[in-house]
């Protein structure tokens, strides 16, 4: 009993002590992350936060030491562009004999214009084949996927501006009726950039393959002691992979096309269609080719 006594005593008084200390206080629009070991010149691991100044477009890493200490800050000046939308539509009339519709005057419903900033830092989903096809840790910052010097890298996206033009029949009575003007910006390639701000390598799309940032898709490969970069469209499907290889030198790095890659489709093993089940999956590629794939 008196043994009991002691131990709870004991954790009593540890529990005082954790209670009394001062925790350290982090303000964040996004989690405690951190560089990965195997990707940095040292070999250790980089703690950090990332914030937004989105008054001035900026990205912000701030770094700390094992012991949360505050060590430094990387920002990231991201692009500006406009974006407009209007929408011009005929005015609703009802001449009270039971014919009505948008047979008015035309009338400008909204007409808005706005300078918005860019996607930020593109992240990275680690596939190390050598390990495991499931990673699945994300990446942001690295300093030697793509060259090997001390500096931090990163993915940007590539901008084009576009419009969108629509004609539209609302009531369906065969004429047009509202005009629909859209102007914005879509991703058509990615550039690798140094903390420094110079840019090691741009890439553009072939063309007529655009994506909306939300959807675009980077996956760093390994297999073999080679290093691939891969980019797919989100929300295409069938999924049309780009495979590029990253072949470093010390404070450069170049990025090579390999192929073009696409999936027609996916079957479970009994001959059902399916985007992708848990299990076992038959993918029938687009040259024809068929293999199997194991789905956590």
């Amino acid at each position: 009993m008196k043994k009991f006594f002691t131990l709870m005593m004991f954790a009593v008084s540890a529990s005082a002590m954790m209670a009394q200390s001062n925790p350290k206080v982090f303000e964040a629009e996004n989690s405690i992350d951190a560089t990965m070991s195997e990707f940095s010149a040292n070999g250790k691991a980089q703690m950090y936060i990332k914030n937004y100044d989105n008054s001035n477009g900026k990205e912000i890493f701030t770094f700390y030491a094992d012991d949360f200490t505050q060590q430094g800050e990387l920002i990231v000046q991201l692009e500006s562009f406009t974006d407009s939308r209007k929408m011009e539509q005929r005015e609703w009339q009802d001449d009270g004999m039971g014919h009505a519709g948008f047979t008015g005057d035309w009338k400008t419903i909204y007409d808005e214009s706005n300078t918005i900033y860019g996607w930020g830092t593109s992240r990275i989903t680690l596939k190390d084949f050598n390990q495991s096809c499931d990673d699945f840790r994300s990446i942001y910052l690295s300093q030697t996927i793509f060259n090997n010097d001390d500096k931090y890298e990163y993915i940007m996206p590539v901008y084009k501006p576009y419009s969108k033009y629509e004609e539209r029949d609302q009531d369906g009575d065969g004429t047009i009726d509202t005009k629909v003007t859209i102007s914005s910006m879509n991703i058509v390639g990615f550039k690798i950039v140094s903390e420094t701000g110079n840019v090691l390598s741009t890439v553009n799309f072939e063309e007529g393959f655009e994506v909306e940032a939300f959807e675009l898709k980077f996956d760093l490969i390994l297999i073999n002691g080679k290093r691939y970069l891969s980019i797919s469209d989100n929300s295409s499907y069938p999924r049309v992979y780009y495979i590029y290889s990253i072949e470093s030198e010390a404070t450069s790095v170049s990025m090579k096309s390999v192929q073009r890659v696409a999936v027609s489709a996916r079957y479970t093993l009994d001959g059902r269609r399916t985007q992708g089940e848990r299990g076992i999956n038959i993918i029938r590629m687009e040259d024809g080719t068929v293999k199997k794939v194991f789905v956590k």
